[in-house]
């Protein structure tokens, strides 16, 4: 069968901090996704789709 990743679940801390962060930035270079990722224990991949969701959540409530 074809293998599909876990969800990730994101701590309160980690999610306080990533939505922090989005309010004030909704666009982060590569270093700073890197920096982000590893101040709070999540892969670059991870933060980088969190960001990618939040940003189209935030159309759809346009």
């Amino acid at each position: 069968g074809t293998k599909q990743k876990m969800r990730t679940v994101f701590s309160q801390a980690q999610l306080c901090a990533l939505k922090d962060r989005f309010q004030k930035q909704k666009y982060l270079s590569l270093q700073q996704m890197q920096e982000l990722s590893s101040i709070l224990n999540l892969s670059y991949k991870q933060v980088k789709t969190w960001f990618q969701n939040q940003r189209m959540k935030c159309k759809r409530w346009q």
